[in-house]
C-alpha cells in the first residue's frame, strides 16, 4: 500500500496497531476457523504480533519516507478517538479480527 502512494508527497501513511497481537476475546467472539489449532479463542490472545521495528524496516526497504509515517500504537478503543488523527482519508484498510474493535471502527464518528 505504501508503495502505491509513495510519490504523492503530501500523503502520510497512518498505521494503527497494538503491535501486541490479538487482544483478549470477548464473549461475543467465537472460534470459527482454528487456523493455528489452539482449540479456544482465549488461546489466540497475543497471536499474530508484529514488532513496530519490523514494520518500519519493511517501509524503509521500499524507501518510504519515515517522516510521512504516522504510527498510533495501542488498542482500537484507545487510538481511534484520541491524540493526533488524520483529517482526510484517501484509502482505509481495516483488518480486525474481534467483535469489539470491529464495532468501534464501524460506529466511529468524528
Amino acid at each position: 500500500m505504501a508503495a502505491e502512494f509513495q510519490s504523492e508527497r503530501e500523503r502520510n501513511l497512518w498505521l494503527f496497531d497494538s503491535f501486541e497481537g490479538l487482544p483478549r476475546p470477548s464473549p461475543q467472539d467465537k472460534l470459527i476457523n482454528d487456523i493455528f489449532g489452539l482449540g479456544s479463542m482465549a488461546a489466540y490472545k497475543g497471536m499474530m504480533a508484529s514488532a513496530e521495528s519490523e514494520v518500519l524496516k519493511k517501509l524503509a526497504s521500499i524507501n518510504f519516507p519515515r517522516h510521512r509515517t504516522k504510527i498510533k500504537k495501542g488498542w482500537v478503543k484507545d487510538t481511534i478517538s484520541s491524540g493526533e488523527l488524520p483529517t482526510q482519508i484517501a484509502f482505509a484498510y481495516i483488518d480486525l479480527d474481534f467483535y469489539d474493535p470491529i464495532k468501534r471502527c464501524a460506529s466511529f464518528r468524528r
